[in-house]
């Protein structure tokens, strides 16, 4: 069968060729039609990135300082990740898991630097870039699914004030870059169905969804195979895996430490129905709930790191929402049973990114009910998919009341998680305090 595979890609060869001339024109085409959505898409990623830089710059420093261990943020490895965005050398052993995460965290970080910046500036213009570029390919996603400009621009402020974009975009570790990635695959895929993005654009934007997070390739795959035949989507993938090999290669020439992408078995398997992830209605619940709207963060005992807390929201029982956040939620859950309903029964022109999106957050959702001990630390690898679910809500009957909700859900959401977010890195700023003040006092 491969064999018979292969040989149909070599005499396909003239054909690709012809075809890929004519995708090009197609894409560069649409570029220009695109161009005012290019220039929000543009607005947006500015006024989100400001925003963000605020919420990174109220990180405590020394939740990031490798001298002071503070094993502290939702299970996050703040503390072996920081490092990885500012030195070539930095442990990159994680690699087996997110290949690419030494090219892709360090790189712009030190081309800021290069520039000039200190290397806490670096950190906060590369974290507020990456939820910018997020937002933006959010946007690209909503109008590629076909939402109105005003609605696109709704729903992408309903994303941004999610609990997992507040308290995940701010922070140096590879799930805000896996949400980008991923973000970007999945708007990709919205314009693969019509037919606009060339063969090696499908291949480059697999290889995007892989790069920061091995099981994030799923939203590539779908969306390939949603939008090709079986045939083709296995030669895009294929040329897909090939440039990430080559990309690889070249990452591990120029950050010797990083590991082949090849999961240590063993090590995973430790995270497997944990005793940490508790119940089904545990995990649940922080999957589709608090990735949404953040209850009370309460501050629980750290064993490894008895001198510090440590964050959790795993058995947080929903009553913990202040009322605010749980108006938020349920008027999101609205948005997003409708859309997700809408997306299975009247899907429209957009089948093929639909039946791609529900299975991504299928494969979440079954990935993470047995993976992992804090469920809100992988929020960032499926809410973009519920996000572009929720948006499906206004593509048909009574778009005007779905849209309203979208509008209204907003300020609760933003309100909730921003003003919690704020009081949990400024209770953690004060115990910082505290503890260097203690040390020097033992030190006097």
């Amino acid at each position: 069968m491969l064999r018979r595979i292969l040989s149909e890609i070599v005499n396909d060869i003239p054909d690709t060729r012809l075809k890929l001339s004519q995708n090009l024109g197609r894409f560069k085409a649409w570029l220009v039609a695109s161009r005012a959505d290019l220039g929000l898409a543009f607005v947006i990623s500015l006024l989100v990135g400001m925003g963000y830089w605020f919420l990174a710059s109220q990180i405590p420093l020394a939740l990031i300082d490798p001298n002071r261990d503070a094993w502290v943020w939702f299970e996050a490895d703040l503390i072996r990740v920081h490092p990885v965005m500012l030195d070539r050398y930095a442990n990159n052993y994680r690699t087996n898991v997110h290949p690419l995460q030494a090219i892709i965290m360090y790189t712009p970080t030190k081309a800021l630097i290069v520039a000039g910046l200190s290397e806490r500036l670096a950190v906060l213009g590369v974290l507020s870039a990456t939820a910018g570029l997020w937002s933006a390919s959010l946007f690209g996603g909503f109008r590629g699914l076909g939402l109105p400009r005003f609605d696109a621009i709704v729903f992408t402020a309903l994303g941004a004030v999610s609990s997992a974009a507040i308290f995940w975009m701010p922070i140096p570790e590879v799930h805000a870059f896996a949400g980008l990635t991923v973000t970007v695959a999945l708007a990709f895929g919205t314009l693969m169905q019509r037919g606009t993005v060339p063969l090696i654009l499908q291949s480059i934007s697999s290889v995007i969804a892989f790069s920061m997070t091995i099981t994030n390739w799923m939203a590539g795959i779908l969306t390939v195979l949603a939008s090709n035949s079986y045939k083709r989507a296995f030669r895009i993938l294929v040329d897909g895996f090939a440039i990430a090999t080559i990309v690889f290669t070249l990452q591990r020439v120029a950050f010797p430490r990083s590991d082949f992408f090849i999961p240590r078995l063993k090590s995973e398997f430790a995270y497997v129905l944990h005793d940490l992830a508790g119940g089904p209605l545990d995990k649940i619940r922080a999957f589709f709930a608090y990735s949404i709207a953040i209850p009370d963060v309460p501050f629980l005992d750290n064993p490894v790191f008895p001198e510090w807390m440590r964050l959790s929201v795993q058995f947080s029982p929903i009553h913990t929402l202040a009322w605010i956040g749980l108006a938020g939620l349920v008027l999101w859950a609205i948005v997003f049973i409708t859309g997700v309903t809408r997306a299975i029964l009247t899907p429209g022109r957009n089948a093929p990114v639909a039946q791609a999106l529900l299975l991504y957050l299928l494969f979440e959702g079954v990935l993470h009910f047995f993976y992992g001990d804090e469920t809100f630390l992988y929020s960032m690898s499926y809410v973009p998919a519920m996000f572009l679910l929720a948006g499906f809500s206004v593509l048909g009957k009574g778009r005007l009341f779905f849209l309203t909700t979208a509008v209204i859900a907003v300020p609760f959401l933003a309100y909730n998680n921003i003003s919690e977010f704020l009081r949990v890195t400024s209770d953690l700023q004060v115990h910082a305090d505290a503890l260097l003040q203690a040390s020097g006092a033992v030190g006097d």
